[in-house]
């Protein structure tokens, strides 16, 4: 790779201030914005795979961090990483409402049992997870 390019030294460099995606105002109604719902927690390969899928004919990829009662990531970290990703637009976390009328696609219940798979990875591999 060319001197000056995306990955420089060994090391990620990043073109965009993830910081400026992140808001806990509630989602905007727009109709070029498609929201989704999920925990993200912690963010996998699904996730990115999943949120490239539904970019996809959309303007803006909206992302809405779920509250997770026994989460492994705090909230911000989740909407950290997540902001960080090329096909995220917004991302509004816990704690933003989502106002009636804004088309949210929940992806909660597929993103808890893929959790389930990736804990039960963990565990399988490398025993009890430190507490």
């Amino acid at each position: 790779m060319a001197p000056g390019g995306p990955l420089s030294r060994g090391r990620l460099r990043t073109r965009v201030d993830t910081r400026r995606k992140i808001s806990v105002a509630p989602p905007e109604s727009d109709p070029g914005t498609v929201w989704v719902r999920a925990y993200f927690d912690p963010v996998l390969p699904h996730h990115a795979r999943m949120l490239a899928r539904h970019k996809q004919g959309a303007e803006r990829l909206g992302v809405i961090i779920a509250p997770l009662e026994e989460s492994l990531l705090p909230a911000t970290a989740r909407a950290e990483i997540v902001a960080s990703l090329e096909c995220v637009d917004l991302v509004r976390a816990p704690g933003a409402e989502t106002p009636a009328g804004t088309g949210v696609i929940d992806e909660c219940e597929s993103d808890l049992r893929e959790r389930g798979r990736f804990l039960q990875h963990v565990l399988a591999r490398h025993g009890r997870l430190r507490e």
